[in-house]
């Protein structure tokens, strides 16, 4: 079984924006913390 830095370390990131985007929520809806992360 692999940890879970191994498996985190396999996956390609995506911007948040382009996350929040496919779930309705607008650029006002989010507060970013870099490209990946937002509240």
């Amino acid at each position: 079984m692999m940890s879970d830095i191994e498996i985190a370390k396999q996956i390609e990131l995506k911007p948040i924006t382009t996350i929040a985007e496919k779930l309705g929520l607008e650029a006002d809806d989010i507060e970013m913390y870099g490209r990946y992360k937002a509240k």
